[in-house]
């Protein structure tokens, strides 16, 4: 699983899905702030039979462009279309309250906002 916090850069997260099945994978991208030309991330595949989720987390051990990461995510979501046909991706490039604008409009993330004094807002 990973974790974020207010000054984390965020690459992007890709989402593939099968519709007979109901599984997916998703794979999350973030700046490795300790050694800013690495990427850190996780992949999770959730399995709707059985309810189970498995995180995987990812470390790139050669230096890569942003670009490069990009490229290499969105192979990897080429690659499993023959099992998980439907995808969908956000391009965050940027922090965790770009990404949680443009993650709202996605459902596959499920974020919700939430006002203390008047509950859920959406």
């Amino acid at each position: 699983m990973i974790e974020l916090d207010e000054n984390d850069y965020i690459i992007g997260v890709w989402f593939s899905s099968c519709p007979t099945t109901g599984n997916n994978w998703m794979l999350f991208i973030k700046l490795n702030k300790e050694n800013p030309k690495r990427y850190l991330g996780a992949y999770r595949i959730h399995c709707l039979k059985t309810g189970d989720k498995f995180w995987v987390d990812i470390e790139n051990t050669n230096d890569r462009t942003e670009d490069e990461m990009i490229e290499q995510a969105d192979e990897i979501q080429r690659a499993s279309a023959c099992v998980f046909p439907e995808v969908d991706r956000i391009i965050v490039q940027g922090n965790v309250k770009k990404f949680l604008e443009l993650a709202k409009e996605t459902e596959w993330l499920g974020i919700k906002e939430f006002d203390i004094k008047k509950g859920l807002v959406n």
